[in-house]
């Protein structure tokens, strides 16, 4: 299940850096000497010797927050700063959507059904790119398919919803006890969401399949 993988992670990883940057900056200035000795003469900062030039430093604060911000939204033009949130330290290269769907405590393997057998895909559902496939995978956890593909919280209830585009399974999104979604943004972060409509588009296609299932305690 090739999902925008590389671009989101890349990116999230530049944003990671910058904020990583500001951070050493700003402690630098908390320090009002350190301010007059190497901001005012001679206008520049060392920080691991990475030399940066006080007049630079409002483009790089507008670059964090007009260039890495928005990528997100930018990919999935639904999303606006109303209608999701990244959850805080969900960076993460091992697990993927799937896995998040089927709970937590699968963020240590990633599930997709390659030829090569490189990724985990549990037995015994055919090892294929389709809807039924993916199907499969989450009744062996317990779901079945949602009458009317209702995406409304039913209480007791969670569900998991299946995008596709062409037929071939992109993305999987699992509801919150709240009835908002959650989902792992390939090998990037993860969100919530208030509807599924918001992911839907050129990068996952649209909502093919819901599926429920009475809400276990310890998943999320």
């Amino acid at each position: 299940m090739p999902i925008i993988k590389k671009s989101i992670s890349n990116r999230c990883q530049e944003k990671l850096e910058v904020n990583n940057l500001v951070t050493k900056v700003s402690t630098e200035f908390s320090n009002r000497d350190n301010f007059v000795r190497n901001i005012i003469y001679p206008r520049k900062l060392t920080v691991n010797n990475l030399v940066i030039k006080f007049s630079n430093l409002p483009k790089i604060l507008r670059w964090q927050q007009e260039k890495v911000m928005p990528e997100i939204e930018k990919t999935f033009p639904g999303l606006s700063s109303g209608n999701y949130q990244v959850i805080d330290g969900s960076m993460n290269k091992k697990y993927n959507a799937v896995a998040w769907a089927i709970g937590e405590q699968e963020k240590d393997r990633w599930w997709e059904p390659d030829d090569l057998g490189t990724y985990y895909w549990p037995h015994p559902v055919p090892r294929q790119d389709t809807l039924e496939a993916y199907t499969e995978v989450f009744e062996l956890h317990g779901y079945s398919r949602c009458p009317g593909n209702n995406e409304n919280l039913e209480r007791g209830f969670e569900k998991v919803a299946i995008y596709c585009k062409e037929g071939k399974p992109l993305h999987v999104a699992r509801q919150l006890p709240d009835g908002q979604w959650t989902s792992k943004l390939g090998e990037g972060q993860c969100i919530t969401h208030k509807t599924l409509a918001s992911l839907e588009g050129e990068n996952f296609g649209t909502v093919y399949r819901v599926l429920i299932r009475p809400r276990r305690k310890k998943n999320r």
